[in-house]
């Protein structure tokens, strides 16, 4: 598995508390899909979904064709600055992290 690189995560990092804070925001109209439990504040488990977050970004917003791509080269492209979305992207892990589906 792709590791991300240690300056990505210091920005990813720089902007969790306050993504965070709009994401509950946005659970209060969701209230039934969503909810801010234990994993939603973990840094680390943000860490381990962000590869399957990238690979599904790419492919719902981006239309990437799912067979060009996996989560190790998504991973790969984020720690080469070539996916510039990053606070998207970190939304997206946020949102499966505290999907209760």
């Amino acid at each position: 598995m792709e590791i991300i690189s240690k300056k990505v995560k210091k920005e990813i990092l720089a902007i969790l508390p306050d993504l965070r804070e709009e994401l509950k925001a946005e659970f209060t109209q969701w209230e039934e899909g969503y909810t801010d439990n234990d994993n939603f504040y973990s840094d680390e488990k943000l860490l381990e979904t962000l590869p399957c977050a990238v690979y599904e970004y790419m492919i719902i917003c981006w239309g990437v064709n799912p067979g060009l791509v996996n989560p190790d080269s998504a991973i790969q492209l984020l720690n080469g600055n070539i996916i510039k979305d990053l606070r998207k992207i970190t939304a997206h892990g946020l949102r499966r992290l505290a999907c209760k589906y």
